[in-house]
């Protein structure tokens, strides 16, 4: 009995085994990872050239409000004072259609 489990468990170990080797050769054949191409001597890299306009970094300056939670803002308060001050261009036209009438 014991000699018959035997042999069962040979062969299916063979062909776990079989199984392996077979996948383990897909992989290297197929999607193995490749290495990298060998650079060449004496060249420097190429680095990509853009013509981008450089932006302002605004300055960013600390807070804290009468409440005394700490805020951080990009702009000065006074530039926040003369953006809300000045009339949206929607505005502009139905003021001076109102004015028209």
């Amino acid at each position: 009995m014991e000699s018959i489990e035997l042999k069962k468990w040979e062969k299916q170990q063979k062909r776990d085994n079989a199984f392996k080797e077979a996948e383990e050769a897909k992989k290297g054949a197929a999607g193995g990872k490749k290495a990298a191409p060998a650079k060449a001597k004496g060249k420097e890299a190429e680095v990509p050239k853009f013509d981008i306009p450089k932006m302002d970094v605004p300055e960013v300056t600390e807070f804290t409000s009468e409440s005394g939670n700490k805020y951080v803002r990009e702009r000065p308060i006074e530039e926040i004072a003369e953006n809300l001050m000045k009339p949206q261009e929607e505005e502009k036209a139905s003021s001076s259609e109102e004015e028209d009438a």
